[in-house]
């Protein structure tokens, strides 16, 4: 079983957050990690909100790096044909049942469930939340 990053892991990883880093040294050999295009979003939306323009610079340095290193691996992902279908059956089902979740969470969530990933997140809530409607979601919470 493979891992998909969240937004928040990768944060936690690039602020050297000691617990996130220590849990992500601890994973499995042999297993690969990888992220969504939904989630580069996230923390290019982040990084341009700061005003810090030396701090800023460095840290998009070190995202490019991460970055380059995932996508020769082919671990950075986006919503094929089939996912988009599933996205929009659970964007459906979770509207139904009144508890929509964040359209970015939700594009992440069916990524890890389509490609039978297990999701490493800081966020309970909306993850939670889509288990809800989707128990075969994999996650741990960090």
């Amino acid at each position: 079983m493979n891992y998909l990053l969240d937004t928040g892991i990768i944060i936690g990883l690039l602020r050297e957050i000691p617990t996130i880093v220590e849990k992500y040294r601890m994973l499995p050999q042999g297993r690969s990690t990888a992220f969504t295009a939904y989630s580069l979003t996230e923390l290019f939306e982040g990084l341009n909100k700061l005003t810090n323009l030396p701090k800023r610079d460095a840290q998009f340095k070190i995202l490019n790096i991460i970055i380059d290193q995932f996508e020769k691996k082919n671990r950075l992902f986006a919503l094929t044909r089939s996912q988009a279908d599933a996205y929009s059956k659970f964007k459906i089902a979770l509207e139904r049942n009144g508890t929509p979740i964040p359209v970015m969470d939700l594009l992440i969530g069916t990524i890890a469930i389509e490609r039978n990933c297990i999701l490493l997140t800081t966020d309970q809530t909306h993850f939670t939340t889509l288990k809800t409607i989707a128990p075969q979601l994999q996650v741990e919470f960090w």
